[in-house]
């Protein structure tokens, strides 16, 4: 946000010096950025952790009343009609036709707490012990270490692993889902 206030945006909508992985703005219109950035003034308030800080300035920008004028309004121009967006309908596959994933097969469990996630090969070999609090992390690690080799139990896991961290933050007896 402060590169977009300082910099703007080029010819393809990236916001111009922003650190950020993807910085682009893909579905707006460079009229209705430049509108956007005349009608907000930004406050930088990065690495403030004081909440009292904080507090009085969205209490002190609260009683602030902004300027409208009509000029500033930008019209609505509904989307282009004409274009043809493809839909899908999901289909899922029979739990009976499973394919294994040749690295092997993970167990969660919860251990005081925390997320413990085994890694085995199909001879039953425990292969690994993955540990930690965040399931992103943990799931992150399995794939890139290549512990995981299909997109469709990458999912799974996923699945399970937030899964599980919703379990320990409700304290729900957590089963993990059959493949």
């Amino acid at each position: 946000m402060v590169a977009l206030f300082q910099n703007g945006v080029d010819s393809d909508n990236g916001i111009i010096g922003s650190p950020g992985m993807r910085p682009v703005l893909p579905n707006t219109t460079p009229e209705e950025i430049e509108l956007f950035r005349k009608r907000i003034q930004p406050i930088d308030m990065i690495g403030c952790t004081d909440i009292a800080r904080i507090h009085a300035k969205v209490s002190e920008l609260a009683l602030q009343v902004p300027e409208v004028h009509d000029d500033d309004v930008a019209p609505f121009i509904p989307p282009d009609q004409t274009a043809v967006i493809e839909r899908v309908t999901a289909v899922g596959e029979d739990p009976q036709r499973i394919k294994l994933d040749k690295a092997g097969y993970f167990v969660i469990n919860i251990v005081e707490g925390s997320l413990e996630v085994e890694h085995y090969s199909y001879k039953e070999k425990l292969l690994r012990v993955i540990e930690g609090d965040d399931p992103r992390a943990i799931y992150l690690t399995i794939v890139r270490n290549g512990w995981v080799s299909r997109i469709d139990h990458a999912a799974y896991l996923g699945r399970q692993l937030t899964k599980a961290e919703l379990s320990i933050q409700h304290g729900f007896m957590f089963v993990q889902d059959g493949a």
